[in-house]
């Protein structure tokens, strides 16, 4: 599939190993938008301390490279709430282990 339609891609996409390796080799940003088009990242969130709208900005000192943050500069990860919060291994990781555990194979 054409990385201009990357995007477009569902989950169902993943059963060809093509489209998981056409994901899973991309850069951190792209992996995070496609999981939060997927809906397993948000895509937007509030500030647990102030209640503002969080914007998603770089953070080099992070795993996944990024961070939400609020105009008041509160931080919290890109994972919070979702099935990867308490990882500590890249995303690309982690769903390449969901994938071949839910493809039977031995890990």
């Amino acid at each position: 599939m054409p990385d201009d339609s990357l995007m477009d891609m569902t989950l169902e996409y993943m059963e060809n190993p093509f489209n998981q390796y056409n994901i899973l080799f991309k850069d951190k940003h792209t992996i995070i938008q496609w999981l939060q088009k997927v809906a397993l990242l948000t895509s937007s969130i509030q500030c647990h301390r102030c209640g503002t709208e969080c914007r998603m900005n770089v953070r080099h000192k992070s795993i996944d490279g990024y961070v939400w943050r609020c105009s008041a500069r509160h931080e919290v990860g890109i994972r919070r709430h979702r099935f990867f919060e308490k990882s500590h291994l890249h995303l690309a990781d982690i769903m390449n282990f969901v994938i071949t555990y839910a493809e039977g194979q031995s890990l």
